[in-house]
């Protein structure tokens, strides 16, 4: 028959361990991110702290295929065809367990056919790791909510 005291230590222990692994599966993406480009009277920031720029935030990393770009698996796309339009450069702040990491990726939220963003392959990160790099087309909601967020709008 288990003694309760241990039972319940052995719990603690479990539910802590579980905790700090939770927190590091958290910790792999970006918690913030810098645009910067043209039109802007200032950088926009965008922050998962910051309750009126949280789901831009989510958006941008997500829809903007951040994840696949920054930790793959590699793709092989091509560069779209079709007119970019004016760049804007991206700058995620990306806490690891070596402190925090910044990855660039560039934002074309004008281009012909929807937003693309596309990241440098082997950008340094937490360390040793590197970038997989590639392009991306964006969906249609994440041009919105960049100009809810106060992107300007498509040059003319």
């Amino acid at each position: 028959m288990p003694v309760p005291g241990r039972t319940a230590a052995v719990l603690a222990v479990a539910i802590a361990v579980s905790l700090v692994l939770a927190g590091d599966a958290l910790a792999k993406g970006p918690d913030a991110a810098v645009i910067t480009g043209p039109g802007l009277p200032a950088p926009l920031t965008l922050s998962y702290r910051d309750a009126t720029r949280r789901a831009t935030m989510q958006k941008l990393a997500t829809d903007g295929d951040f994840f696949r770009q920054a930790f793959g698996p590699a793709s092989t796309r091509p560069r779209p065809d079709g007119a970019l339009g004016p760049r804007y450069l991206v700058v995620y702040r990306v806490p690891g367990p070596t402190g925090n990491s910044y990855l660039r990726q560039s934002l074309y939220p004008y281009a012909s056919g929807g937003a693309i963003t596309s990241m440098t392959k082997g950008q340094r990160f937490w360390g040793g790791r590197r970038t997989h790099g590639g392009w991306s087309r964006a969906s249609p909601s994440l041009f919105t909510a960049l100009l809810e967020a106060g992107l300007p709008g498509p040059p003319r």
